[in-house]
């Protein structure tokens, strides 16, 4: 498993949310865009995966917009951007997650904290 695998991505956006739901944080979408401190990924790529978590319905307050004229999609993260009774599922009953999460162990969960603490 590599550590710009769509699962470890998503395990990174989907765990991130989760922590901030149970610590009555707002999300900071900077803490989980394409190049940020927990991951460097094109911004297609990042813009592919939010789509997945959008269309899956693990996420909520997160919206894909159409460009006109140019046809490519962005995202946009509304007011109450978080994650879903499915997106908690999907994060601690899929083999997929429970993979990611043995692969990026505890420097992961310190990395994720110091991120969560600065959110004011």
């Amino acid at each position: 498993m590599a550590k710009n695998d769509m699962c470890i991505i998503m395990y990174k956006i989907l765990k991130y949310m989760y922590e901030c739901l149970k610590l009555g944080k707002m999300i900071d979408p900077e803490d989980i865009c394409n190049n940020c401190e927990m991951f460097r990924i094109p911004q297609t790529y990042w813009t592919q995966i939010m789509k997945e978590l959008i269309d899956h319905k693990y996420v909520s307050g997160v919206y894909e917009i159409k460009r006109i004229g140019t046809g490519e999609s962005g995202i946009k993260f509304g007011v109450n951007t978080g994650i879903t009774f499915e997106g908690v599922q999907f994060l601690e009953e899929n083999s997929g997650m429970e993979k990611a999460a043995d692969f990026l162990g505890a420097p992961f969960e310190t990395i994720l904290l110091n991120i969560i603490s600065r959110i004011m």
